[in-house]
């Protein structure tokens, strides 16, 4: 995997230069890519705090979907009620439990 070389605020760039240009479907998959990349990372810093070693936390977290994520949330992050708190979404009733 190559390291992160874009910080939040390019990526917003770049996804809002994407909308810009009608490309729309290609920002929508930019932005989920973006999300997922980065509640991977979150979810991996909570597990390195938690004692796991960076070799297991990349065999934990090599194949594990979006979903898997967020129900792998609660073992490693306890300060979090639920992965659903940390999300600022308008529609929130539409987005699936686990």
């Amino acid at each position: 995997m190559y390291p992160v070389t874009f910080g939040f605020d390019e990526v917003n760039t770049r996804l809002d230069a994407l909308a810009r240009n009608d490309l729309h479907a290609e920002a929508l998959l930019a932005g989920i890519f973006a999300f997922e990349k980065s509640v991977r990372r979150a979810l991996r810093y909570c597990a390195l705090n938690r004692g796991f070693t960076s070799k297991q936390c990349d065999d934990l977290f090599a194949n594990v979907g979006f979903r898997n994520m967020v129900r792998m949330w609660p073992v490693f992050e306890k300060t979090t009620a639920r992965f659903r708190t940390l999300l600022d979404l308008r529609c929130g009733s539409t987005f699936p439990e686990p």
